[in-house]
């Protein structure tokens, strides 16, 4: 007669034996660890029984988590007739894979195989080296710059610099160079005359106003005549 537990995970029941394998319900665990199963329903060991109300006292199963995953998918379909309603949709349950390593009474071992090697320790290891290595490149990262470094650099001197460099000294250019430039305005009111006053050409003295016409002597002078 072998030793034997009846235990429950996930809403499930599963007869289980040192060494065995089982699928249950997605467990919310890593791949190499340990877990424990309280839930145990019944204890047989060479004969003797022990079953629970509901769990038996003492009694608990340890597991190794071997991996984890998802079922095949299956495909869920609803219809109902005379109202056009059809739904389709598609499933894929999860799981976990358990290894029973040990079945033990109020503390002791009734039946228990060996661990596996923990496939969690290598990556942690593993992860464990990346970290130093970078830790050790941000250290030779963060070094101060050596004085070659710092005599690369030029100098610029205050004796160097040219005056006509200096922002005034451009500011004076353009000043100057816009006053050649700018044309000069002629007009009548810039000169401060007004145009009878201006000189004739010819004889050099400024032109006077013409005089009025008196129509009437005029008249008289073609009847006269």
């Amino acid at each position: 007669m072998s030793t034997y537990a009846i235990v429950q995970t996930g809403s499930k029941q599963y007869r289980v034996q040192a060494g065995d394998n089982i699928r249950v319900e997605s467990l919310p665990v890593y791949t190499g660890e340990i877990v424990s199963i309280d839930d145990v329903l019944m204890v047989s060991r060479d004969g003797d029984v022990k079953v629970g109300t509901p769990v038996v006292d003492g009694a608990r199963v340890r597991a190794q988590v071997t991996s984890r995953g998802r079922g095949r998918k299956i495909t869920v379909f609803k219809y109902k007739s005379k109202v056009r309603y059809r739904r389709t949709k598609g499933h894929r349950q999860h799981y976990t894979d358990l290894r029973i390593i040990d079945i033990s009474m109020d503390g002791e071992s009734l039946d228990a195989v060996e661990e596996q090697v923990e496939p969690v320790e290598e990556v942690e290891e593993t992860v464990d080296i990346v970290e130093s290595d970078v830790a050790e490149d941000t250290e030779a990262d963060s070094e101060e710059p050596t004085d070659e470094t710092e005599d690369e650099a030029p100098v610029v001197e205050d004796d160097q610099v040219d005056a006509d460099d200096s922002p005034e000294g451009v500011l004076d250019e353009l000043e100057d160079d816009a006053g050649d430039d700018a044309p000069v305005a002629e007009s009548d009111q810039a000169d401060g005359g007004d145009a009878e006053d201006t000189p004739d050409e010819s004889t050099g003295e400024p032109e006077s106003p013409e005089e009025p016409v008196d129509t009437d002597e005029v008249k008289e002078k073609k009847d006269g005549a």
